[in-house]
């Protein structure tokens, strides 16, 4: 995302506190380790850089989205947003839904290893389904996945891991 938005002309800042990231893979703008919990930080981030916008990424565990796409549509909900001078929740999804089961189907035949699996009960509260409607999204954005099926994104995300790990 850091490098779409510095492409189209904007300023970045990125906060994230690493946990599940990696400080290498944000290039470009300006990065802040910190935590998105810790309100006080929060607020002398914005006091100091008075951001025109803020993207959080955070596409659902069924749901899956490959990142470029997620990227696409949170640079097209920046510039309806600045069209329209106005803020708005635009739900990004595929529309269908993947089971566990083929996610670690497909993660094995993409990676060539096995994935080890401990069965468990769902958790209290999660929902059987759990699928965005990317409507409006669509509509009022114009954006569609491009890479919808999970060969692809689980793919992309399995060469780009290799490669951090220097096994490309």
């Amino acid at each position: 995302m850091v490098k779409r938005l510095l492409r189209a002309g904007h300023e970045v800042v990125t906060l994230d506190n690493l946990s599940a990231g990696h400080r290498d893979a944000v290039t470009g703008g300006v990065f802040i380790e910190g935590d998105l919990a810790d309100t006080g930080a929060l607020r002398a981030l914005f006091a100091a850089q008075r951001p025109e916008a803020v993207m959080h990424f955070a596409s659902c565990i069924r749901d899956y989205v490959h990142v470029d796409d997620l990227c696409a549509a949170h640079l097209l909900a920046l510039e309806w947003m600045r069209a329209h001078d106005r803020s708005a929740a635009f739900n990004l999804g595929n529309g269908a839904g993947f089971s566990v089961q083929e996610v670690i189907a497909v993660a094995e035949r993409v990676s060539g290893r096995r994935v080890p699996v401990v069965d468990a009960q769902r958790r209290a509260g999660d929902p059987a389904r759990l699928v965005a409607d990317a409507t409006r999204a669509r509509r009022e954005l114009g954006w569609a996945p491009r890479h919808p099926d999970l060969e692809s994104i689980i793919g992309h995300a399995w060469r780009w891991e290799c490669r951090q790990a220097g096994l490309a």
